[in-house]
Formats: C-alpha cells, structure tokens, sequence
C-alpha cells in the first residue's frame, strides 16, 4: 500500500468512513489495522502465491502443460471501514 488511507480527505468533502462510504484495501493486515478507521481488507496470500509461481515454473521447465491462470482464495477481514 503506496499511500496511507487518509479519512481526513473524505471529510474535505463532506463525506464519513464508514457512515456514507465504506473503504476495503488490498493489504496485509497489519497495515489495514493500523489504520484510523482500521481497514476491511483483503489479504492475498502472498505464501501460497509464491508456492504456486515456482510448481508452475517447474512445470513449464519441465514440458508439462500449466493453467492460462491461477484461482487462490483470498481472505476478507470485515473492520470499521465498512
């Protein structure tokens, strides 16, 4: 997350977090926490990620046919932002 969530902004116009708009960020949870309201978040797994980029590199090394994509279950965390 290159910028931090700035509820300050909204209020600029006129507008409340989570009263008139809800914020959902894509981010670790550490990051969404800290935040002021803390952030709902979707957490990609960045693990499983990596996990699944190498045995599908392997595969493509090694002949074998690999998927045109990839689904892994992200994980929402439902905070004060929504």
């Amino acid at each position: 997350m290159s910028k931090r969530f700035d509820r300050g902004a909204l209020r600029q116009y006129g507008r409340r977090v989570p009263g008139e708009i809800a914020v959902v960020a894509i981010c670790p949870d550490d990051i969404a926490e800290r935040s002021g309201p803390a952030l709902t978040s979707v957490l990609i797994p960045a693990e499983e990620v990596g996990r699944q980029a190498v045995r599908l590199l392997m595969d493509k090394l090694a002949g074998r046919a690999v998927p045109d994509g990839t689904l892994l279950e992200p994980r929402l965390t439902v905070r004060d932002s929504t």
